[in-house]
């Protein structure tokens, strides 16, 4: 290998290297299940697991969630999906009403490599409050 051929491999090394972390971020899972604290007015608490599993391909997050505890009711677990588009979650399950009309439950928050941070839970219609999670696979 000559001293120029060398210059180079030396040169390429960094820059291969910071197109290579960008992507290893991106490829992180959101697969993992997190205690979550939805606090609504006056100052009521509801808490929660939040369950994802990430199925997405081609650096989407996408997949199945599972809602349990508390907020999933009498009703036992509630299923629905998620998707993480451009840092942000949105997680959706859909309900039913007491005059049986279909309502949906959304958790909104900012996601970035894996983590779940502070968002809101949103009853279109209903009720919304701030949403808090635990540490991941911390229920």
């Amino acid at each position: 290998m000559t001293r120029i051929e060398k210059s180079l491999m030396v040169a390429a090394l960094p820059i291969l290297a910071l197109g290579v972390a960008p992507g290893a971020a991106m490829a992180q899972s959101y697969s993992g299940s997190w205690s979550l604290n939805i606090t609504l007015p006056p100052q009521f608490t509801h808490t929660g697991c939040l369950t994802l599993v990430d199925t997405g391909t081609g650096g989407q997050h996408s997949g199945s969630a599972t809602l349990s505890g508390q907020l999933a009711g009498n009703d036992g677990p509630q299923t629905g999906t998620f998707q993480v588009a451009n840092h942000v979650l949105v997680a959706t399950f859909q309900n039913g009403s007491d005059t049986g009309e279909v309502t949906y439950s959304l958790f909104i928050a900012r996601a970035s490599n894996g983590d779940l941070e502070p968002g809101i839970y949103e009853a279109p219609g209903f009720l919304s409050g701030a949403l808090t999670f635990g540490a991941r696979d911390g229920c």
